[in-house]
């Protein structure tokens, strides 16, 4: 999380030229790993979403809902079947194997995340669902189909 800022150019008199000042405005900037962690830490502590647009300087709760929508919508998502090939450690060096395989646990721990995060907003959206409109959305036990 970064405070925005804002060049701007003004007159010196005593040097009879324009300089140019920095000059922090209200509001932040946030990488992408900041949107994740903001957004995990929203669906995992259940607090309404107010709190984290004042903790966070939102301007409003679309923002957050936007970030969840952006990371957990199954175009972002890391799909598994791209890491599947016939034969991919042939003709490499053990270096270069172990670099590969470093490099394809961090996509699938991203991916594991993602998918957490995804069914966590579910479940999340399920509860409030049956709280606030007093539906039963959840399978009961025992009912023929």
């Amino acid at each position: 999380m970064q405070q925005k800022t804002m060049r701007v150019k003004s007159w010196d008199p005593t040097t009879q030229k324009f300089k140019y000042d920095v000059v922090k405005i209200e509001g932040y900037r946030f990488t992408d790993d900041d949107r994740m962690k903001i957004c995990s830490e929203f669906l995992e502590s259940g607090q309404p979403a107010s709190v984290f647009v004042e903790k966070y300087h939102l301007n409003s709760k679309e923002v957050l809902y936007g970030w969840i929508k952006k990371f957990l919508d199954g175009k972002n998502c890391v799909p598994l079947e791209s890491f599947v090939s016939p034969d991919p450690m042939k003709e490499k060096s053990i270096e270069a194997q172990l670099m590969e395989l470093k490099a394809e646990n961090k996509r699938l721990q991203e991916a594991l995340d993602m998918a957490n995060l995804r069914a966590k907003a579910y479940e999340t959206m399920i509860e409030v669902a049956e709280k606030n409109l007093n539906i039963s959305i959840r399978k009961k036990a025992g009912t023929k189909q």
